[in-house]
């Protein structure tokens, strides 16, 4: 319980710092006069990305051309030319900023964001913040993946990193498909769903009421921890007992979720 105190608080403390990008509060961050204004195209990949963004929705994909891109779209009654986005190539890290800073942000600008990567990519760090932006990030390879966000979701699709972190307040952390090595999701409600990927070697999930629902192979190995008040569980692959802890397979992997009313939910894949 105390694990699942200190979470909310930390959540908290993270609202607070993105207070500044409240509807109708000025938008502004550092180094401001080294941002230009509009779309990006690179020959190369940045090893870095650092993306903050409010509003709308934004997508990380392959590109066709084997150039790297970054493009927005608006997506309701603004037009992008009359709140373009700001980026700034510091060294190794692409840095992208929702507007310019010392703008005013509305409740009608909300952009849709694409970054295009050259296939092969293998980004150091994959770093993302938002209030009300979904992520999608498809065929991503990153060391590490951080994402941010108050209400938006993140789907995770065919990527590959060694460590995923993630936070949210009511936004769920959808993963499939993907080979992550180490997964730490914090959420006051938002859910964490896993399927049709290697199981991770560690899963970490801390949640006042978000579920879990991981879809796992036969041949999955794992040792779940699952602390709750009033959460079910629901397992269908053959477990152990011991210690308190759920075993299958060798226990190989490291699941631990800590949960008031949240439930586990196991169920075998189907393999589709």
């Amino acid at each position: 319980m105390k694990r699942i105190i200190t979470a909310c608080l930390i959540l908290a403390f993270a609202i607070l710092a993105l207070s500044s990008c409240e509807i109708g509060a000025w938008y502004k961050y550092d180094n401001a006069s080294k941002y230009t204004a509009g779309d990006v195209k690179l020959d190369e990949s940045p090893k870095n990305l650092d993306i903050d963004w409010i509003a709308g929705r934004i997508r990380i994909e392959y590109s066709d051309d084997g150039k790297f891109k970054a493009e927005e779209k608006a997506s309701s009654d603004n037009t992008s030319s009359n709140a373009p986005m700001y980026t700034w190539l510091d060294g190794d890290t692409l840095r992208i900023k929702f507007l310019n800073s010392g703008r005013r942000y509305l409740e009608s600008f909300s952009k849709v964001l694409f970054i295009y990567v050259p296939r092969g990519t293998v980004f150091d760090n994959v770093n993302i913040n938002s209030i009300s932006s979904d992520l999608v990030l498809l065929n991503i390879n990153a060391e590490s993946i951080d994402t941010n966000t108050v209400s938006g979701a993140v789907t995770i699709s065919d990527c590959r990193s060694d460590a995923l972190m993630a936070e949210s307040v009511s936004g769920s952390l959808h993963i499939s498909g993907s080979d992550i090595n180490n997964v730490d999701f914090s959420s006051v409600s938002g859910s964490l769903t896993c399927g049709n990927s290697k199981l991770a070697d560690s899963v970490e999930f801390t949640t006042i009421s978000g579920s879990t629902m991981l879809e796992l192979t036969e041949d999955s190995g794992f040792t779940v921890e699952f602390n709750t008040v009033s959460g079910s569980t629901t397992i269908e692959l053959p477990v152990t007992e011991t210690d308190g802890k759920k075993v299958y397979g060798d226990g190989s992997s490291k699941i631990k979720i800590s949960s008031v009313s949240g439930s586990l939910i196991i169920v075998k894949s189907t393999g589709n």
